[in-house]
């Protein structure tokens, strides 16, 4: 799963300027380490810049003025003025053709120069999202203040999520790009949060996993720097492909996705598919920075390209996969909330009879509770031992579904080139 966020992150930073959508990642630690592994990674890649210093009082120079605060108030004011069109210009004023350049370095003294803020920092009230010149923001969720401010978002104005705006283009309101950046404890991550954030229609990527091992990361250095790189250009084009690579790896990751995606919100499945199918170009993308950056620039990368592909792809079709344990993404053979009765009276008495499940779930036959219970236990939610239903903890559930044969990869071709180029 790392290696999905890692892709995912990359591709929030090289595409903000020019993508539809920029995807969102956010890992769920069923280990409930702090700091989880993977966004202590995302973390290196997605670094928040702070505001730039304040500057001395100059008088003829009103919008570069002072604390962030004033930066703030300086950029409401660039605003106002400029709406004004042709605002009066003073002797050493400012003319109205300039407000939008001051407004941008008032923001950079207020925000920081950066496109990645954190969540609870990016939004004014009479603003909206503040985001940098491409009318993008990656928003970080680094803390109870983020948390809490996007949970409050989430339940009150899930506007600001759903139809993003904000001061683009001429200091006019426009249509933001937005996508977090953060994790969850599996205490957060139940199913009233997840029904809610697919409902927003945008590309959300959980990547759960199981494990209380920190990254180890070689080149890490690397990456961030390439993080710091693309964040500073952010305009890659990046087309959608109508047909996915024909390999068989691909194929079965593929199988995956289409058997699941009908069952999830039409709007989630639609910004899903958009970001599989810009998954190979996004790719791309990322090994040709690298082979400039590392000076190879007549290196083949196709094979780090075939393997980051798969890694990324593989990723997303568990991310996917593990929606299951909220009932999600499957038929469970009867109405989802009944399933969920179910799963969660497990989850929190561990087992019950058979008998008991009938009552629960009122169901009219046992052959239909039995459906029932088969579909679970396809799912690897639960386990029937004759009499008795038995619901499986979350870290046995994402370690099986890590290991099915369908999530299963391919020998890395990359590290085959690296191995031949020592011999050689």
């Amino acid at each position: 799963m790392a290696a999905t966020a890692i892709v995912l992150t990359l591709q929030q930073l090289l595409s903000r300027g020019t993508a539809h959508q920029l995807p969102s990642v956010i890992p769920v630690n069923a280990g409930d380490e702090a700091p989880d592994p993977i966004d202590a990674v995302i973390g290196k890649l997605a670094c928040i810049r702070v505001p730039e210093k304040p500057q001395e009082n100059l008088p003829h120079r009103p919008s570069l003025v002072g604390t962030p605060e004033e930066a703030r108030r300086r950029m409401q004011v660039a605003v106002l003025e400029q709406q004004k069109l042709k605002a009066p210009i003073q002797e050493g004023g400012v003319g109205s053709g300039s407000w939008e350049k001051n407004y941008h370095k008032a923001r950079a003294a207020g925000y920081g120069p950066g496109c990645i803020k954190h969540y609870a920092d990016a939004w004014h009230h009479h603003l909206g999202w503040v985001t940098d010149p491409m009318d993008a923001v990656i928003l970080r969720l680094e803390g109870d203040v983020d948390l809490k401010s996007f949970l409050r978002d989430l339940s009150e104005r899930p506007e600001k999520l759903q139809s993003p705006t904000g001061i683009g283009g001429g200091l006019g309101r426009v249509t933001k790009r937005i996508a977090l950046s953060g994790s969850f404890t599996v205490g957060q991550w139940d199913a009233d949060l997840v029904d809610r954030i697919l409902a927003l229609g945008r590309p959300f990527f959980f990547l759960p996993y199981a494990t209380g091992k920190p990254l180890k990361i070689p080149n890490l250095p690397a990456l961030s720097n390439l993080g710091y790189l693309l964040e500073e250009s952010g305009d890659f084009p990046i087309i959608a492909n109508p047909l996915l690579p024909g390999h068989d790896w691909i194929r079965m990751y593929e199988d995956s996705l289409w058997r699941r995606l009908p069952h999830l919100p039409r709007s989630y499945r639609f910004s899903v598919l958009r970001i599989v199918h810009e998954l190979e170009e996004t790719c791309g993308a990322i090994c040709n920075c690298l082979r400039t950056m590392s000076g190879a620039k007549h290196q083949d990368t196709t094979p780090l390209l075939i393997d980051l592909y798969n890694l990324a792809l593989c990723g997303i079709a568990i991310s996917i996969a593990a929606l299951a344990w909220h009932g999600l993404g499957f038929h469970p053979g009867c109405p989802l909330p009944k399933a969920r009765k179910i799963l969660s009276r497990l989850r929190v008495q561990g087992s019950l009879s058979c008998r008991d499940v009938y009552r629960l779930g009122r169901f009219k036959t046992a052959e239909a509770r039995d459906d029932v219970l088969a579909r679970l236990s396809a799912e690897g939610l639960v386990r029937v031992d004759g009499k008795t239903v038995t619901a499986i903890p979350l870290a046995e559930f994402l370690n099986a579904l890590h290991t099915r044969p369908e999530f299963k990869l391919p020998a890395p071709l990359s590290a085959g080139v690296v191995a031949a180029k020592k011999a050689s």
